[in-house]
């Protein structure tokens, strides 16, 4: 026969499966468009369809690195596209240090429409590249974005909306071979003077949903503004901004944002096997990411550029997050650690009782916390192991594979059984009270940690224990209440390892071993024991009554 607290932790693993599910089906990005009537036919709709067909017009299906024959060939069908379409064409130039002078030319593809010239609010800039790397044809990177650029902005004209503010498309080159095109674009164009708002599209794969990873800084006003109106899925959160901002490389837009540019990064991040491959072709494009590139373009710039409203010099930034690509909730990020400091306060308030009555909470707490130490050192160790392992051989010849996502989970299955047997192990000796209550006080001091060193990822820490201080209030039952948190805790972090595992991939075993330790951390206060727990509740009434 099952014993009770391990069907209780089966349940809870199973609560966990079906909300990596639900993010994954979430996460795929939205069904494609198919052929509608073309744009310069009078179509409003963007369609993956008729993008996907603009490609194979338009870019090669080969490599075309920036300077290179092909590369001049892509540059001049796009500026044609755009001209036969009504919009004015500037091809900006300059030429760069090279060891081959044939190809140290570098040149910008610049439009806008000539009916916005006498528009005089912020400009608002549609920005990605079309140069590839020398080894793979960048159907992906970034040819999917300039046609999505291309067919949504022509989608945007054809909805004659009452714009506000002039738009403008720049497709830069040489941002393969260092951010060239925006380097130039930013130092010597006129438009950059203006301060432009810029929504920028770039691909670190081929596939997947569309990433809103990186603003500007003090980004609070256009947060509140623009986040509702990204397109679904929507995928976004401060924590990846804050990671970024850290990260020695970059895109176009770090220039852009360096020269005082306001605005949001885009980008896909699956399919990394392909990046920078032979095989990032039209056809291994997903269509799906083609479409939410357009969605979003048709979604926020008839939001930006039909008012006249501009974003503060100055001011704060936010903490935002979607719940699972539904929602997205934001709030300043001054109000982290008051926030963090009130759930603290609380968490004392609703547990004062169980912390005088309560046999050996200290104990719990010491040894919870121990286990949690515990844990995370040695997942990080047998990640760093099985990547080792799994490295150079057949499953794992190079850092990216297509069956990576499974090698992933492999990974993830060890580092969780293994926590579970860790924490079962070392906190079977206490009940699930005395752990729930340890539970409490250690998160809601993390929480706090967190909002002073780490505000970008606060919320993290904050709402799960959030969840924790309402689910005590309400007095529900043991079970109900630790798989209540864990469900609240898992649709905040899950689809953060979720993401954090694509982009990675298995070959991180030593990070993804940390980040895999945390989906344990929520189930500690059901590793416990159900009976010694009616034990403690019947010595609480007896303290009660003395």
């Amino acid at each position: 026969m099952v014993r009770p607290n391990r069907f209780r932790i089966l349940i809870a693993t199973v609560l966990l499966i079906v909300v990596e599910i639900f993010v994954w089906v979430m996460y795929r990005g939205p069904s494609p468009v198919g052929n509608t009537p073309t744009s310069e036919n009078g179509g409003t709709l963007f369609s993956a369809e008729n993008a996907i067909e603009l490609h194979k017009t338009l870019l090669p299906p080969a490599p075309h690195p920036s300077g290179s024959p092909e590369n001049i060939q892509t540059r001049e069908r796009i500026a044609e596209w755009l001209v036969a379409r009504g919009w004015t064409v500037e091809i900006q130039t300059t030429t760069r240090p090279s060891q081959h002078p044939e190809f140290n030319r570098i040149a910008n593809i610049v439009a806008h429409r000539p009916e916005h010239d006498g528009l005089n609010a912020t400009p608002v800039v549609l920005s990605t590249h079309y140069d590839s790397c020398q080894f793979g044809p960048g159907a992906g990177d970034a040819g999917g974005c300039v046609v999505a650029v291309l067919e949504a902005s022509q989608c945007l004209i054809n909805q004659n909306l009452s714009f506000q503010r002039p738009l403008w498309l720049l497709i830069t080159d040489g941002e393969e071979d260092g951010l060239f095109g925006a380097q130039m674009f930013v130092q010597e164009h006129p438009l950059s003077q203006r301060k432009p708002y810029v929504l920028n599209f770039d691909a670190r794969g081929n596939s997947g949903p569309v990433v809103m990873y990186e603003t500007h800084a003090r980004n609070l006003t256009a947060i509140n503004s623009w986040i509702s109106h990204i397109a679904a899925p929507r995928v976004t959160g401060s924590p990846f901004t804050a990671i970024y901002r850290s990260m020695p490389n970059g895109t176009d837009f770090s220039v852009f944002s360096d020269f005082g540019w306001s605005g949001m990064n885009f980008a896909v991040i699956d399919g990394a096997h392909h990046y920078h491959r032979p095989t990032d072709t039209v056809e291994n494009l997903s269509h799906r990411s083609v479409q939410q590139f357009g969605n979003q373009i048709t979604s926020l710039v008839p939001v930006i550029a039909t008012t006249t409203s501009e974003l503060p010099a100055a001011g704060d930034d936010a903490v935002f997050f979607d719940l699972i690509g539904t929602i997205v909730i934001r709030y300043p990020m001054r109000a982290s650690a008051p926030l963090a400091l009130a759930i603290l306060a609380v968490t004392f308030v609703v547990h004062w009782r169980r912390l005088r009555t309560q046999p050996r909470v200290g104990t719990a707490f010491a040894a919870l916390v121990a286990t949690a130490l515990l844990n995370v050192t040695v997942s990080a160790a047998l990640g760093w192991a099985l990547t080792r392992f799994l490295q150079e051989t057949r499953l794992l010849p190079v850092p990216y594979v297509f069956w990576g996502h499974y090698l992933s989970l492999l990974i993830f299955a060890v580092i969780f059984g293994t926590n579970l047997v860790t924490g079962r192990w070392i906190l079977r000796r206490f009940s699930m009270e005395q752990l729930w209550t340890s539970q409490a006080l250690g998160g809601s001091l993390l929480a706090v940690i967190a909002a002073f060193l780490i505000p970008d990822f606060s919320h993290l820490f904050a709402i799960p224990m959030l969840v924790h201080v309402v689910l005590t209030i309400l007095r529900t039952n043991e079970f109900a209440r630790g798989l209540g948190f864990l469900l609240g805790f898992s649709v905040m972090v899950v689809p953060v390892q979720h993401l954090i595992s694509v982009a990675l991939g298995p070959a991180a075993g030593l990070v993804m071993g940390v980040v895999y330790s945390t989906t344990s951390l929520a189930m500690l206060s059901m590793m416990g024991s159900p009976e010694l727990g009616r034990r403690v509740a019947h010595n609480e009434i007896l303290v009660m009554r003395g």
